[in-house]
């Protein structure tokens, strides 16, 4: 096993130390006074994995370690640690003024997850590697809603509207992009489906 799908692993590791923090963090009476620690906790954990997503795979591929069980691994981590972060979220947020917004814009990222998994498998099952691959607006993608979501889950200590509607607006862009990403893969693999 060679760092980059150590790294994989490690992030995936990290995903139910990420949500427990949230989850303890907003909604504990037991640790009050640790509350905003354990947030800012969860908001740099789920920083550095999501920095770890982009080193691991530039890193198997510039040293020459790209391998089946890392390119099996890689996108399961990704796909797990965003979705389960959002789902316990949507919890943080269900009472606010933005539960609505967030609900819908974390749906979207949900389907549009399993949409591109499922497409993926097809293209890779009809030998159309292009369409699989992962393009530009795909990373450039991640990297938004990466940071969008980093910025939500510290947004409540942050304790500022003006952070939180940064932060739901970064998240959002990332919605879209991965949206318009979605066309793309559906565009470049409709052949596969003729």
């Amino acid at each position: 096993m060679n760092i980059p799908t150590i790294l994989t692993i490690i992030r995936m590791i990290a995903v139910p130390f990420i949500i427990f923090f949230i989850y303890i963090g907003q909604f504990s009476e037991i640790v009050p006074p640790y509350n905003t620690i354990l947030i800012f906790a969860a908001g740099i954990l789920f920083a550095t994995a999501a920095i770890t997503d982009f080193i691991d795979g530039k890193l198997a591929r510039t040293t020459s370690q790209v391998t089946k069980l890392g390119t099996f691994l890689d996108p399961i981590a990704d796909k797990f640690m965003v979705c389960s972060v959002l789902v316990t979220l949507v919890l943080v947020y269900s009472e606010t003024s933005y539960g609505l917004l967030f609900t819908v814009l974390t749906t979207a990222v949900i389907a549009r997850e399993i949409l591109i998994t499922g497409l993926r498998e097809w293209t890779a099952r009809m030998r159309e590697e292009e369409a699989s691959a992962v393009s530009q607006s795909g990373k450039l993608k991640a990297g938004f809603q990466m940071t969008g979501i980093t910025m939500l889950i510290v947004a409540p200590c942050v304790n500022n509207i003006t952070f939180l509607q940064i932060s739901m607006a970064v998240f959002g862009i990332g919605v879209i992009l991965g949206l318009t990403s979605a066309y793309s893969y559906l565009k470049v693999s409709k052949k596969t489906f003729m």
